[in-house]
């Protein structure tokens, strides 16, 4: 069983890398699974009744700390699971830090990620304003804040460097991919290699 961590802030393109690269590893034959940190924390909401729905999601990030915290904890244990009895690759698709209305919370805690034990991090970034561009495009189909391009720098910095710490306090190998405009392919297939590297498998 490996588990890798995917991170890259919102608009930056990870979940469309992640699904190409799911492509290239079901033609090598490469048993893969891939779990939403995100979805977790909203079942979990929804069934401690802190949000009504799967359509209140981006609502999480305006609970009260507390009650995120637990949720983190939730989610956490339920990937353990997930991962410990599967034996496959499980790819965690989650955050470093997700912004709240005064702070970033950490997404990937110690207790996060001692229940994790990730064998590599694999970190998504993009040039901040194609960041900005995708945000736009993608209001219809969530309700994303406005953010300012040094904001999304900044957020996107933070979470290269959280992803550091990550790797240095669990010794997970660390990689870092460009998702840069119009290059989707060449992304995902750094992604597959780093997942191929990470899980012995290449």
């Amino acid at each position: 069983m490996s588990v890798v961590i995917a991170v890259g802030i919102p608009g930056v393109g990870k979940t469309s890398v992640i699904n190409e690269a799911l492509k290239l590893a079901a033609d090598k034959g490469l048993d893969v699974v891939v779990v939403n940190y995100g979805d977790k924390m909203v079942e979990e909401a929804v069934k401690h009744g802190w949000i009504s729905g799967p359509e209140d999601r981006d609502k999480m990030r305006k609970l009260p700390i507390n009650v995120q915290v637990d949720l983190q904890v939730k989610a956490a244990e339920s990937i353990h699971n997930i991962a410990k009895d599967s034996g496959k690759i499980v790819i965690v698709d989650t955050h470093v830090f997700i912004r709240t209305p005064y702070t970033f919370l950490p997404g990937i805690p110690n207790y996060v990620l001692d229940a994790l034990k990730p064998r590599g991090i694999i970190v998504i970034v993009a040039n901040p304003e194609d960041v900005a561009s995708r945000r736009a495009k993608d209001k219809d189909i969530r309700d994303r804040d406005v953010e300012a391009v040094a904001s999304i720098k900044l957020h996107q910095d933070l979470t290269l460097y959280g992803a550091a710490a990550v790797s240095i306090f669990s010794g997970a190998n660390l990689v870092v991919i460009e998702n840069k405009e119009g290059q989707l392919n060449e992304a995902a297939e750094r992604f597959f290699g780093a997942l191929m590297s990470i899980s012995g498998k290449g």
